[in-house]
């Protein structure tokens, strides 16, 4: 009796331990401002609402379905990008080394493994013969580039950018970043070999335990650098080196150790391997690609939640979110944006916006993809790569009638049904409602509210 007692009890307050930790996750913790809270605090709880936000980003960006189609893409592209990086190890001198890499990398796919090199040998060897290597080459930097700018594309959408880069510029960040892997991956190796010789001499008998770790610790290095250079490169937007680093060494970590731990399970995998042989390795390569992109594109959610968590106290969800509300938003943005023109104040970004405006980036980030499109603002990118927006015309003629008159026309009206009859009074009927707000309207001024 005691003893169930004892147990009811423990129960309950697991329930309400429960109870208090899901509040606070959900309520409290966006609550709490950061002063009179200590830097470990602010640090931690900063963390904690990072993850929470880059968690529901994950499900709302679709990233499965993103991590899906490039691990598509990357079937089609693995052997040309790989024969790449090794041309270029080639001209370093180190194509062992990548090679070697490489292995590594894969080397959760060692049935998988022979195939791929055996196809990039083949490779170089037609691109390297008479006049097929005019074309082979072209073919290969259209295959490099195709998959970065499908890469490229995801990470527009996780940070709100509807414009990729110009192709020649795509074209030198992307040549510039397959050079640079080999680099790091030299680099890695003669900082490896440095730090042996050095420990050998200074540390003696703790040598071998201490070259131990550090032999552990350089994947991990490497991939922190690696995810660090895409999040900070990749995006068509301006990303802080301190978040795209953030997100590379956590992401970095978590693709490392499911390497380990993918390695490790394979061998549990035998009976999967007896029922579907030689042929097991084909799903078990797109699973690995599947989870490794997954954890790439988190990162990259995971970048943009950490550089714009100020903008982002709480999570915009476009479904839910009223018409008339944005419509609001709309006109709110504008008269911010007019406001600043008029006191001859310089071009403001989403953040300012954000912070301004008190509403989540994402939202002001549709407001300004909507005003751009109905060319009531302008966006203007300097030779950072900063997106401001100004207004696009007269701001003595932007009225709050004009502002909601272009949202209501944008897009199409034409689909074919039947005007005739009763559908042509309704149509009529509400036409005219609108028609009659905006004449109500036409006199107000955006920069006069």
């Amino acid at each position: 009796m005691k003893r169930e007692k004892k147990n009811v009890g423990l129960l309950d307050k697991t329930i309400y331990l429960f109870k208090r930790v899901t509040l606070f996750l959900t309520h409290d913790i966006w609550e709490i401002g950061d002063r009179n809270l200590s830097s470990t605090k602010v640090f931690v709880f900063n963390l904690l609402k990072k993850i929470i936000l880059s968690a529901k980003g994950f499900t709302k960006s679709e990233l499965m379905a993103k991590s899906a189609s490039l691990s598509f893409r990357t079937v089609l592209a693995i052997v040309p990008v790989l024969a790449l990086l090794i041309a270029v190890g080639r001209g370093f001198g180190i194509s062992e080394k990548v090679k070697e890499f490489i292995s590594e990398a894969l080397s959760g796919q060692s049935e998988i493994i022979p195939y791929i090199t055996g196809f990039i040998d083949n490779y170089l060897e037609q691109m390297s013969g008479g006049v097929v290597i005019g074309i082979g080459v072209v073919f290969l930097l259209w295959t490099v580039i195709s998959t970065f700018q499908e890469i490229e594309a995801n990470f527009n959408k996780i940070w709100n950018v509807e414009k990729s880069r110009s192709f020649f510029h795509q074209f030198t960040t992307y040549i510039a970043l397959i050079v640079l892997v080999p680099v790091l991956i030299s680099l890695a190796s003669g900082f490896s070999i440095y730090i042996n010789s050095r420990m050998n001499s200074v540390l003696g008998y703790w040598y071998s335990p201490m070259n131990k770790f550090l032999a552990q610790l350089l994947p991990f290095f490497f991939y922190w650098v690696l995810f660090s250079l895409l999040y900070f490169v990749v995006p068509n937007t301006k990303v802080k080196i301190t978040h795209a680093l953030f997100a590379g060494i956590i992401c970095g970590t978590i693709f490392q150790l499911f390497q380990y731990l993918y390695i490790t399970g394979q061998i549990n995998l035998s009976r999967y391997n007896t029922v579907y042989g030689a042929f097991a390795a084909i799903p078990l390569l797109f699973f690995w690609l599947q989870i490794s992109w997954l954890i790439v594109l988190y990162g990259a959610e995971l970048s943009f939640v950490s550089q714009n968590l100020k903008d982002k106290y709480y999570e915009y969800d476009r479904d839910k979110t009223s018409r008339r509300f944005m419509d609001f938003v709309l006109v709110l943005i504008t008269k911010i944006i007019v406001k600043r023109f008029e006191d001859g104040l310089p071009p403001i970004d989403a953040q300012y916006l954000a912070r301004k405006s008190n509403l989540p980036i994402r939202m002001v980030n549709d407001a300004l993809k909507t005003l751009t499109n109905i060319n009531i603002v302008v966006e203007i990118i300097d030779d950072k790569n900063n997106r401001t927006y100004m207004p696009a015309i007269d701001i003595n003629k932007i009225s709050v009638a004009m502002v909601i008159d272009r949202i209501e026309s944008a897009g199409k009206e034409n689909f074919g049904i039947r005007r005739d009859s009763q559908y042509a009074d309704i149509w009529r009927q509400i036409r005219d409602i609108k028609d009659k707000t905006i004449a109500e309207n036409s006199q107000l001024l955006i920069k006069d509210i």
